[in-house]
């Protein structure tokens, strides 16, 4: 079932449930692992600024002609630090969320990280990689499908601005 009638004047990370939204329930989620929030926002993104106070926001005012690689730029382009990136409409566990960000300090920051659900399909954005865990692939492709959870390490910001913007 789509959801619609319920986003007709607000978009999904903002529909309350027992009280909260699901972007104050991300926020939480988010707090032990970053020093600040930022939330990027297009549709009715009036709304959502008149309704609620979003943590330091960002617009998308054009938001209908792109999709999500369009609100990672703004974000890439207005924040100079790591990146943790989480889709305002996905359900995350904080385990989750804790397994990338330790990875992530494993790793020294040297690489993003991308979840992903593991099992191929070619019907939602989705991310290939070769046999070293590198992504090869990523889009509206045959491959695992995306998470809708990342980190963009600081090191690597000016290669994913210059990716993005092509």
């Amino acid at each position: 079932r789509r959801m619609g009638h319920y986003t007709e004047d607000v978009p999904k990370a903002f529909l309350e449930f027992d009280g909260r939204t699901l972007y104050d329930r991300q926020r939480a989620l988010l707090e032990p692992h970053v020093d600040r929030t930022n939330v990027v926002l297009g549709y009715h993104h009036e709304t959502v600024l008149a309704r609620y106070d979003p943590e330091n926001p960002l617009v998308l005012t054009d938001w209908e002609r792109h999709e999500n690689a369009a609100s990672l730029l703004l974000a890439l382009g207005r924040i100079d630090d790591d990146l943790l990136i989480i889709n305002g409409d996905v359900l995350v566990d904080a385990r989750e969320i804790g397994r990338l960000a330790d990875q992530f300090d494993v790793l020294g920051g040297r690489l993003n990280l991308v979840g992903c659900i593991p099992g191929v399909q070619n019907s939602e954005t989705a991310i290939c990689w070769d046999e070293s865990g590198r992504v090869t692939a990523y889009g509206l492709i045959e491959g695992h499908r995306h998470a809708g959870i990342g980190i963009v390490s600081r090191d690597h910001r000016d290669a994913a601005l210059r990716i993005l913007r092509e």
